[in-house]
């Protein structure tokens, strides 16, 4: 263990293994002394045996039952070994045994898991026998159980006064190791390389110890040091152990980050510092793929997408939005697209593996000059990674909850973010419906939490307040409890919270919410995600008098399907989408027309967002850049551009800057308010 903590089960290969008592050995010696005189030593000491030349009373007796406990011990039965030794000991204390015994049963206790009473058995050995050649091993099997109890402190000092009082043992390096896995449980990790870096450095060290040396040194550096802390490392051996493994992993969490300077420069760093290391074939490796990312010679009448047209078991639903979006792309490229300019179309599968496959396929092999898409939050990320390690603008038209790095400028995103929703939203409510008190009703899932923690940022930087956020789980049928949180009553409850006497029968939460004419604390309720939930929810809220206020829904409520889940209980109702198939502008009116004639439906915010993607491209595309380069920087310099979804513009982060749809529904039907 690294740690020097580990469960019971290395208890015995951490003792016999790593601090290398040798007893092959002291004990087995002693099993050969029973019949015969011996002169065997461990670490340097004297046999460990007792001269046979005056047996006292008893004595035979007395090595019979040591040789049963022997044999037990060396069969790992520590249970009756430990029974044995402890029965030789309460029998037997005059032995010239004891000394041994006393030692194996604090061993025995330490090889069982059982650390406290090990520690104590060995601290009363060294007080019993301070001298003897067991002292050292017992001293270190006494810290080691004080470590495995995290009893750092007392560990430490055992260990500094067993360097003190023992320096010529062999067991001084195991010594200093177990001090190193003191500091890096007490997390003092440089302190620990500064005990560990004499252990890696020394040639007269024994190799089993060497060896976790190095490899706790590695673990350190690999995992446990900030980048400052790192960089220190670095100065004090520049060009030794452990810097290469610095070098190592500072080139490969910025290769990770797709930072391609800083990876290269690691990269370059270690191969000069260290030509031989065995890990030298992979960092040129790195440097290979980051020349072949710089200098592959592109195709500019290539472009890219990468799609999920087909589903995986049991998600039918996903090739159906990577269809929708396959249709919005065919749309902008009959209306911009150009020759002798074509599309490469992959399917992605949903499949993290397949993103990363298609991609460099598209770089290395079509020499595309751009790509289009992926469409999820997890191969979109993946995909991003493979853009920047081959300068590869990507444009997705989904990744709603992706968070971009800002060390990528090749990732822009067209879509419909749960941010952008929430901020637009709580901001017409406040600055356009003139409301000033909100309640949040929300699914309890990362999207939901997004919204709902958004729109109450935004409402607090407008001055309103949020009366009450409360949560559901996301699978929810029954939201009684829930809306009783929000003050739902029944008419019973209502009519006899009207009585003075009788206000008290109704829940404490539903009276807190009410003012004492009834009406709601609230103006507005806010019901992020949904859509999926209002034929459960809608029922609740007549029940338990949730009316009368303004509700807020969400971009899926943009759906055909909206009055037949809701009824009329939405009317007036608003919320916020990317595009409104609706719409009076001409552009989208455009793109609607268009889309219906080539698909027989009518487009979706999917297919619109995609739309968006492929225009964008092809505007720049006009231009004839010709490598990569220029086409991410004439993406990111895209202001004012009229599209299916509006007028939109890329920010200096990679997001599309957009006014977003304003709706409603009157007497059933979803209409637009700006």
């Amino acid at each position: 263990m690294l740690s020097g903590v580990s469960s019971r089960v290395t208890t015995r290969g951490e003792a016999m293994g790593v601090y290398g008592l040798q007893r092959v050995g002291s004990f087995a010696c002693l099993l050969l002394y029973l019949g015969v005189a011996t002169s065997c030593t461990a670490l340097g000491g004297t046999g460990i045996g007792p001269s046979l030349a005056k047996r006292a009373p008893g004595q035979e007796a007395a090595e019979t039952l040591f040789s049963d406990a022997e044999r037990a011990y060396q069969q790992k039965d520590y249970t009756r070994a430990r029974r044995l030794y402890q029965s030789l000991l309460a029998n037997y204390p005059q032995s010239p045994l004891v000394e041994d015994v006393s030692f194996r049963l604090g061993e025995v206790l330490y090889y069982e898991g059982t650390f406290a009473a090990a520690q104590q058995t060995l601290q009363e050995f060294l007080a019993k026998f301070p001298r003897s050649r067991l002292a050292p091993d017992a001293a270190y099997l006494r810290s080691l159980s004080l470590l495995h109890l995290k009893r750092y402190t007392e560990a430490r000092g055992v260990l500094e006064e067993a360097q003190r009082t023992y320096p010529n043992a062999r067991l001084q390096a195991s010594l200093i190791l177990t001090l190193a896995k003191v500091s890096v449980a007490e997390e003092q990790y440089m302190r620990a390389l500064d005990e560990l870096h004499g252990l890696t450095a020394a040639r007269q060290i024994p190799a089993d110890v060497q060896q976790e040396a190095r490899a706790l040194s590695i673990d350190i550096v690999g995992s446990k040091l900030t980048l400052a802390e790192l960089e220190t490392v670095k100065r004090r051996w520049p060009v030794e152990f452990p810097s290469d493994y610095i070098l190592l992993r500072l080139a490969r969490e910025a290769w990770n980050r797709r930072a391609a300077i800083q990876a290269e420069a690691a990269a370059k760093e270690f191969l000069a510092k260290f030509p031989n290391h065995p890990e030298a074939p992979q960092m040129q490796a790195l440097l290979t793929n980051l020349e072949q990312a710089r200098t592959v010679s592109v195709d500019p009448h290539k472009i890219g997408v990468i799609l999920p047209l087909s589903s995986p078991r049991r998600r039918e639903w996903v090739s159906e939005v990577g269809q929708s979006a396959l249709q919005g792309i065919q749309v902008a490229f009959s209306r911009e697209g150009f020759s002798p300019l074509k599309m490469e179309v992959r399917d992605s599968k949903a499949n993290l593996s397949t993103t990363a496959a298609v991609m460099e396929d598209l770089a290395m092999v079509e020499r595309v000059i751009a790509v289009v898409g992926p469409l999820f939050n997890e191969t979109t990320e993946v995909a991003a990674k493979k853009a920047l390690e081959f300068h590869l603008p990507l444009i997705t038209p989904g990744a709603p909850s992706l968070q971009i790095s800002a060390d990528n400028p090749y990732l822009l995103r067209t879509a419909l973010t749960n941010r952008l929703e929430a901020r637009h939203l709580a901001q017409y409510a406040v600055g356009n419906l003139g409301l000033r008190r909100f309640a949040i009703l929300y699914p309890d899932d990362p999207p939901g939490r997004e919204l709902a923690e958004t729109f109450q940022a935004r409402i607090a930087e407008l001055g309103g307040d949020i009366i009450i956020r409360q949560a559901y789980a996301p699978n929810q049928v029954d939201f009684t409890a829930a809306l009783r949180q929000l003050g739902g009553q029944t008419d019973e409850e209502l009519s006899r919270a009207s009585t003075p006497v009788e206000r008290t029968s109704a829940p404490e939460s539903a009276m807190e919410m009410r003012t004492t004419s009834g009406k709601l604390a609230y103006e507005a309720l806010y019901l992020p995600r949904s859509f999926e939930r209002l034929q459960f929810l809608v029922p609740a809220m007549r029940l338990l008098n949730i009316t009368g206020m303004t509700l807020l829904g969400e971009s899926g409520w943009n759906h055909p399907e909206l009055a037949k889940r809701a009824g009329a209980f939405v009317d007036g109702a608003v919320f916020m989408d990317g595009f409104f198939a609706g719409a009076s502008d001409s552009q989208v009116r455009e793109f609607v027309q268009q889309y219906r004639a080539m698909f027989n439906t009518t487009p979706d915010l999917m297919a619109a967002q995609s739309h968006d993607a492929m225009l964008l491209l092809l505007r720049v595309l006009k231009q004839r850049p010709q490598t990569r380069e220029e086409v991410r920087e004439q993406l990111r310099t895209v202001k004012d551009f009229r599209a299916a979804t509006g007028w939109i513009g890329v920010l200096p982060n990679g997001e599309i800057d957009r006014r977003l749809f304003a709706l409603t529904v009157r007497r059933g039907q979803i209409v637009q308010l700006n």
